[in-house]
């Protein structure tokens, strides 16, 4: 995903946590209904789904094995994640 694409999806997790902010201080969910506030999973959910890899694992390996798998597989990944909240928070603060 491109860094473009992450402050987007960035910029979209920010505004839906103030309506859900909102909505909470107001007693309603985030349809303005009132109800349970944690009933839908988000953008934020979405952009976990699409940015994290799968991680295919032998069966046989050892835990250090299996360390340096998901973090060589995850690194990236959370990196992208981790930079575009920044450039947005150094953005919009």
């Amino acid at each position: 995903m491109e860094r473009a694409e992450v402050l987007k999806r960035v910029i979209g997790i920010l505004t839906e946590a103030q309506e859900i902010r909102r909505a909470a201080e107001a007693g309603e969910d985030a349809d303005g209904h009132e109800g349970d506030l944690a009933a839908t999973a988000g953008v934020a959910t979405t952009l976990l789904n699409e940015m994290l890899p799968s991680i295919s694992v032998p069966a046989d390996a050892s835990p250090q094995q299996v360390a340096t798998l998901v973090a060589e597989a995850l690194g990236p990944a959370l990196h992208t994640m981790v930079s575009g909240f920044s450039l947005a928070f150094t953005s919009l603060a």
